[in-house]
C-alpha cells in the first residue's frame, strides 16, 4: 500500500539506539512487539497524524508534535486519516 520504514543511523556500540524515517499509508498499522525492560521510543511527526496505541489506550499526534512511547510492552502506530503520515522515530534499547 505504499508504507516504508528506512533506517536512517544506528549507534555503532550495542545497538543502543536506532533513527528511522517512516511513511505510512492511509488505514496501515504497525505492530511493535515489546523491547526490552525500560526501552522507549522518541518520536516526531512532520506530516500527516499518527495515532499511538498502547495498554488499550489511544494517543493522536499531530504534525509538528512529539511524543515519548515506554516500547518494552506491545504498541501500535496507525494511520487512521485518509493521508499520508510520515514521522522519525528514535529507539533507545534499554540494556
Amino acid at each position: 500500500r505504499g508504507s516504508t520504514a528506512y533506517l536512517l543511523v544506528a549507534t555503532s556500540a550495542a545497538r543502543a539506539a536506532d533513527l528511522w524515517r517512516w511513511r505510512l499509508a492511509p488505514g496501515e498499522v504497525y505492530a511493535g512487539r515489546a523491547d526490552p525492560a525500560g526501552s522507549q521510543e522518541l518520536f516526531t511527526v512532520t506530516e500527516g497524524s499518527l495515532t499511538v496505541c498502547a495498554d488499550g489506550v489511544e494517543h493522536r499526534i499531530e504534525a509538528g508534535e512529539a511524543a515519548r512511547l515506554r516500547s518494552d510492552r506491545a504498541y501500535e502506530y496507525r494511520n487512521t486519516a485518509t493521508t499520508f503520515v510520515t514521522f522519525y522515530r528514535v529507539v533507545a534499547l534499554a540494556h
